[in-house]
């Protein structure tokens, strides 16, 4: 059963991309860009993330006895390997949610041992937030 650390990232992918799926290439979010964000590339990047995150940690959960550390190492690990997809994210994201999105990325380096403690309450609420931006506008 994956550790805490393992779900927790996980969760925090998801909630990345829990309506990314739906993302399509809609008029009305195109020229949407610049510092208001792009919700389209906003929502590409959402979905790819939570793939590849999907991917990553599989062989993680297959070894079974995986400890706390091999999850924070694989979270580590997979923070660096997505360092610019990470950061085309955090570009990306509509100014609606530009501050939440820096904070789930914030806890994601923090999770991962790369960055100073973040506030698990307003990580929460980060979430929230994006989920709802999310079932608005990515369709």
């Amino acid at each position: 059963m994956p550790s805490f650390s393992h779900r927790w990232l996980l969760v925090v992918l998801l909630a990345l991309a829990l309506v990314a799926a739906g993302c399509g290439d809609d008029d009305e979010d195109k020229g949407q860009s610049g510092s208001s964000g792009d919700v389209q590339t906003y929502c590409k990047l959402t979905r790819d993330l939570d793939r590849e995150g999907t991917k990553f940690f599989k062989k993680l959960e297959k070894k079974g006895n995986a400890t706390r550390k091999d999850f924070e190492k694989a979270e580590r690990d997979f923070f660096e390997a997505h360092q610019s997809d990470l950061d085309d994210l955090e570009k990306a994201a509509p100014e609606a949610i530009s501050t939440d999105a820096k904070t789930i990325i914030a806890s994601v380096r923090d999770r991962a041992g790369l960055g100073p403690r973040v506030d698990q309450a307003k990580v929460s609420a980060a979430e929230k937030r994006i989920q709802k931006f999310e079932k608005r506008n990515c369709k």
